[in-house]
This record gives structure tokens, C-alpha cells and sequence, in this order.
């Protein structure tokens, strides 16, 4: 899927719009924040400016007003990329409603818009908006695939890929989330590499943008401004990224 993308990115011949789906935790949602990775910063680790990532709320549920809020983001002006990009996580759990509306703006998007829906099963989203999207089929990561990642680049000793594998079922979100466990376990006989430890801990900051900003952009402004600049620090001068972890879990509970 890479190289198909790879190639659709560099001869800008991406559809508007996308349905990932397949099995929990097969790496779908990986793969669309690598999509907007690619796109956005070249497949480089810094904060996505023009990206924007939608999930169920406290109810479990994705109603209008976030469709409203993805209609007002579409439209407004790329800040540093091509595209603006919109990956919607469960996309099953939107609304009657949210559905409709996401329906009306998949048949008529800018032109810079780019829209990548999330799904266990295909048959879950509403059937004219499902015939509007180009669908890409996820099954499961093989063994192969698994070990030669955690190889070289979370630079893991054999034994340690060996017990992941097991455990993972050729599920991708699976193998990320057993490599953070094993990290924090208190028997864990080995530790990630420093470039294993960044990664993880990038993506747990853009995360914790992601929420700050939603809760209240200007309220949480000056944590949002800090984190950016620590994203920064962190890909330039390399830094502890264990320290950085703390310094980071200090600020968001600040007041």
C-alpha cells in the first residue's frame, strides 16, 4: 500500500475521498495518519498543521456539529501543504445526520480536500455515502512484515520482536501498544532506542494538541504553543525522550 501511495502522492492522482476499513487494530489508522505524514511533511516526525483527526465523543458517537467543524475546516486555505486532510476514526459511529452532511460535502469538495474514513466493515457506513469512496481493504500484517519493522526501526533484540509477533495476531495497533507495555513493564529486560522512544513519544503529544486544541483552542493556547516548540526540540537536538515524557505529563497538568 505504500508504494500505490507513495506514487499517487507524487503524481497528485489521490481521490477525495477514502474508506479504510478491515479488522480492529490491522493498521488502519497508522496507515492514514502516514498518508497525511507523506503529504503534509514528507514523512518527516513534526506536528500536521493541515490535518485534522475526528473520533467518536464521550457518547461514542460523531454527530453534526463535528461535520460542521469538518466542512469549516476543508474549506479554509492549506497552511504549509497541498491538501487539507481529514481522517475520521470509527467512521461507523457518525450520526444519521453527520452522515448525511459528510455526504454533501464528499460530493462537492475544494479542491485541495482530502477525506479518509475509518471503518471496521464497509457495509457500516450509510450506502450513498459509501459509493462516493474509494475503498481500500486492510487484512492483517504478516509475521515477516511485523519483525523486520520492529528490527530496524525500534531496533528491538530478537527475543523481544519473537514475543510481540506472538502476541500481535498481524495486528499493527496491537504490536504498538505491546511495545509501550513492554516498555513500561516493571520486568522488561530491554529498552526501546532512543529513536523508538521519540516516535512513541511524538505521537503522544500531537495527541495531546489534538485534545487541547478541541477542548478549547485559545483557553489552552500557550500549552499548545509550548508543545509545538517541544516537538521541535526534540527532532533537532535529540533530546531524552524519557525526560522530555515528564515534562511534558508536567505542562499538560499545569494550570
Amino acid at each position: 500500500k505504500k508504494e500505490l501511495f507513495t506514487k499517487l502522492i507524487s503524481e497528485n492522482r489521490l481521490s477525495h475521498a477514502y474508506l479504510f476499513f478491515g479488522e480492529p487494530e490491522v493498521g488502519k489508522f497508522s496507515f492514514a495518519e502516514w498518508v497525511a505524514r507523506q503529504i503534509e511533511r514528507k514523512g518527516e516526525i513534526e506536528i500536521l498543521l493541515d490535518s485534522q483527526f475526528i473520533f467518536p465523543n464521550e457518547k461514542a458517537i460523531i454527530g453534526i456539529d463535528e461535520a460542521r467543524k469538518i466542512k469549516q475546516f476543508l474549506w479554509q486555505t492549506p497552511l504549509s501543504s497541498t491538501k487539507r486532510i481529514v481522517i475520521i476514526d470509527r467512521a461507523e459511529e457518525m450520526t444519521p445526520e453527520a452522515s448525511a452532511a459528510m455526504l454533501r460535502i464528499v460530493e462537492e469538495p475544494p479542491q485541495h480536500a482530502l477525506i479518509i474514513f475509518i471503518a471496521n466493515s464497509a457495509d457500516s457506513l450509510l450506502a450513498p455515502l459509501l459509493s462516493r469512496l474509494t475503498k481500500i481493504y486492510f487484512s492483517r500484517v504478516a509475521d515477516k512484515e511485523i519483525g523486520e519493522t520492529l528490527k530496524t526501526k525500534f531496533k528491538l533484540p530478537e527475543v523481544e520482536i519473537q514475543k510481540i509477533i506472538q502476541e500481535s495476531f498481524g495486528r499493527w495497533g496491537r504490536v504498538m501498544r505491546l511495545i509501550q507495555e513492554s516498555d513500561k513493564g516493571p520486568n522488561n529486560s530491554k529498552i526501546l532506542t532512543e529513536e523508538g522512544n521519540t516516535i512513541i513519544l511524538i505521537k503522544r503529544i500531537e495527541k495531546d494538541i489534538l485534545s487541547l486544541w478541541q477542548k478549547d483552542k485559545l483557553k489552552n493556547s500557550g500549552k499548545i504553543k509550548w508543545l509545538l516548540e517541544r516537538v521541535h526540540l526534540v527532532n533537532q537536538f535529540n533530546l531524552n525522550s524519557k525526560l522530555q515524557e515528564k515534562a511534558v505529563e508536567y505542562r499538560i497538568i499545569s494550570d
